[in-house]
This record gives C-alpha cells, structure tokens and sequence, in this order.
C-alpha cells in the first residue's frame, strides 16, 4: 500500500453483484418498448459495459431513439428494482476500512449511475468510506475511456503513479492502462485470467476475489514492518 494513496474500485463483478437488478430491469424495459426478452446469461455477460454498448451489442438494433426509449423505461425500472436485488461481496466494508485506516482515498469508478451505487453502497454501510463516484455521465465518456478514471484521479488530487485501479473485465484493464494507473484484477466476474492474458493489456496481479486480495495486502503490511 506504501505506492498508492488511492484506491479506486469499479462495481458491478467487483465488489458487488446487481445482476439480478439488471437482468429483471433489462428485461422489462425491452418489453415495455416491444422488443423480445433477452436470455439472463447474455445479459450478465455484458455487465460492466455501458448501457448503450449493452444494449446495441444484445438487441442489434440499431436506433438510437430506441435507446433512448430503452434507456428511459431501464431507469424507471431500475428505481424499483435495482437497489433491493443488489447484494455487495463479503469483506468489502473490511477492505474499505483497512484502507482508510491506511490513510487512503477510495473511489468507486463505474459505468452504472452514481446514484444507484450511492443507495446500494449505503444500504451496506460502506458509504463514509468512498470519497467519490464516477458514474455514467453524459460529459464523461464511458470506460474502456480513460476519462472516467482521470476524473476521479483529479477530483481526488491525487496522481496516476499513486493509483491503482481494481476490476473485473477487459473494459476495466483497457481504461486502466489508458489511464496510465496499476490494475489488479478479481476473477469474480464473466473475465477468465485467459481472457485477460489474451488481451494484451496490462495485469499487475491476479485475485480470485476480494478477500484473497485484503489478505494479500494485510500479508504485504507485515513484511514491510
């Protein structure tokens, strides 16, 4: 921990699952707007995409008023549904506690809305922990971009070489290495270690999930005593 002082995190896969959440309001919002139901495991298989790039790669419509009607019936649903079906993985209120205790910024870096993530992180009582959010913004353009990260990064005054970035998928590690920050990937999501070797794009260590990488770093504090 001594090279970082921020940690930033994405959401979905990574420190927690809303994918039920999704699925259910994916699901209705295409009903809603005439379009036939998807299967939940291709669904799932996009999570941690935008979802405008969920939605042109599933549906293979391309219309952009569509969409926006998508979109507009996905958030509806997603004020009913989203928060309740969304569960965060065991140890993330550790993790995040240990990190503040080490006198760390702790960011959350996502292509969901920031005010989903907001409500789901304070149902779990990690919110006093996360300094900021960056979430789906019209301004920002969506990871793999690097301008999600560099936002957080500046708001947090902090710098590339002190960050690190934590995530699940190919989209995270591309934005990371266009960042210029350290990855560390978890294997809680659809990515495989294959996936993300054969990627090409920057790993800087592997976890199988977030407890494997609290312990990893509480391991890494004791030798450095």
């Amino acid at each position: 921990m001594d090279n970082y002082n921020t940690i930033l995190f994405d959401f979905d896969y990574t420190i927690a699952d809303s994918s039920n959440g999704i699925i259910i309001c994916f699901n209705k919002a295409l009903r809603t707007i005439g379009q036939k139901e998807l299967s939940p495991y291709s669904i799932k298989k996009t999570i941690g995409k935008s979802l405008k790039q969920s939605f042109f790669e599933l549906s293979k419509i391309n219309s952009i008023a569509i969409y926006n009607e998508f979109r507009n019936e996905f958030i509806k649903y997603s004020k009913k549904y989203m928060v309740k079906n969304a569960k965060m993985y065991n140890y993330v209120e550790e993790f995040f506690k240990w990190i503040k205790d080490h006198n760390c910024n702790i960011g959350i870096v996502t292509s969901k809305d920031k005010s989903t993530v907001l409500k789901i992180i304070e149902k779990n009582n990690c919110k006093k922990y996360v300094d900021i959010i960056i979430g789906e913004n019209k301004n920002i353009k969506p990871k793999p971009s690097k301008e999600p990260l560099k936002k957080a990064i500046i708001s947090l005054q902090s710098n590339p070489k002190e960050t690190l970035y934590i995530g699940d998928s190919i989209v995270d590690a591309e934005s990371a290495q266009k960042a210029k920050v350290d990855f560390f990937a978890v294997l809680t999501g659809f990515t495989t270690y294959e996936d993300f070797y054969l990627s090409g794009y920057k790993i800087k260590k592997y976890f199988n999930s977030i407890k494997d990488l609290l312990n990893f770093l509480k391991s890494e504090d004791k030798n450095n005593e």
